[in-house]
């Protein structure tokens, strides 16, 4: 959008020398024709500007405010001069940035109609009329977002396309983020959405020597449904990375109770903490061969001999660290209740370190 706007100021900067600037209702410089960010002390709002049709002449600063409505959002714009000339040319400029947002808003390419929709920028009217302009029709999609560095990016996205084939979506979005939307119905290899992260976790590891996570979302069923499941493998991605970094596929529904929890207070984390933790039982969290011990005996069901082998561990080694972890906590991890509590306790400690919202 902001090139589309530059489009349309720049040429009128440069025919007339009026500069012109786009703010946000709260003053903030959307976009302008000139560098000098001190130009223009910022004083107007969107009511004064409604109730005086749209236009503010400011004589003493010499300068003229109008109002503009973009893809349903309401900017303020500003353009040099407080006379008849500079409010027919900022009614113009209006006018001219709301067909030309218009018109790029409806002429997305397919790739870029796919990144607005997993943002959820899209009404349903303009899916369904994306939907008819690139001849899709509603099927169900596997929802997954693959994290990776930034300067992986180009080689797992070149590796995905050969994996993959239409109607298959990849779709690359900021933050080192991509995101995938994997058709799937009755006759379908992958039993879930899981098993088809699984393996393309498999397939880069093998074939890229490169390390991803996978955030795994519900199932979308049609493209209406695609921005919240999207929204899901995003969350799922970024609380498992928090809360079990060895992993590498995390599921949406596994982190529901951990979602409830994150969206605590983080002063009703610390509340709660200091309630069931001292600072002796708190070292427990810190230590990570203790820690580690007792993830991995919960994630193996409590079980110490399936425990033991998985971490080449002898079983005595195993009990002892156990049993030491109950003297610290007061939580005997063998006994189901205390596991929970030792695992909720956990995770709120984790988020309380952890990245915020």
């Amino acid at each position: 959008m902001l090139k589309a706007i530059l489009d349309v100021i720049t040429p009128i900067q440069e025919t007339t020398g009026l500069e012109i600037d786009i703010f946000t209702p709260k003053g903030e410089r959307l976009v302008s024709t000139h560098n000098q960010k001190g130009l223009f002390k910022f004083d107007m709002s969107i009511e004064t500007l409604k109730k005086n049709e749209g236009i503010v002449l400011d004589k003493a600063k010499n300068i003229t405010y109008f109002f503009i409505e973009l893809l349903e959002k309401e900017y303020i714009g500003v353009i040099t001069g407080a006379n008849e000339v500079s409010k027919n040319y900022a009614y113009m400029v209006a006018k001219l940035l709301e067909s030309a947002i218009k018109r790029e808003e409806n002429n997305l390419n397919k790739q870029d109609f796919f990144k607005e929709l997993l943002l959820n920028r899209l009404d349903a009217s303009k899916i369904l009329s994306y939907k008819e302009k690139y001849n899709l029709i509603d099927q169900s999609f596997y929802i997954i977002n693959i994290l990776t560095h930034a300067k992986d990016i180009k080689d797992i996205m070149e590796f995905l396309q050969e994996l993959l084939q239409e109607p298959d979506v990849i779709i690359p979005i900021q933050g080192g983020n991509i995101a995938v939307l994997k058709t799937c119905g009755v006759e379908e290899d992958y039993q879930s959405a899981g098993e088809f992260a699984q393996m393309i976790i498999d397939n880069i590891e093998q074939e890229l020597s490169k390390t991803v996570s996978i955030g795994v979302g519900g199932i979308a069923k049609d493209y209406l449904s695609v921005a919240q499941m999207y929204s899901q493998s995003l969350s799922a991605v970024r609380l498992g990375t928090l809360i079990e970094e060895k992993s590498r596929v995390y599921s949406y529904k596994d982190y529901l109770f951990i979602k409830l929890l994150e969206d605590l207070s983080k002063d009703k984390v610390n509340q709660y903490l200091n309630m069931s933790l001292d600072k002796t039982a708190q070292e427990v969290f810190k230590d990570r061969e203790l820690l580690d011990t007792a993830e991995q005996f919960l994630n193996n069901s409590l079980n110490i001999s399936e425990t033991a082998r998985i971490m080449y561990m002898h079983r005595n080694t195993l009990i002892y660290r156990l049993d030491k972890i109950e003297n610290m906590t007061g939580l005997n991890l063998r006994k189901f209740s205390d596991a929970m509590v030792f695992r909720t306790l956990n995770i709120l400690y984790k988020l309380s370190k952890g990245e915020s919202k």
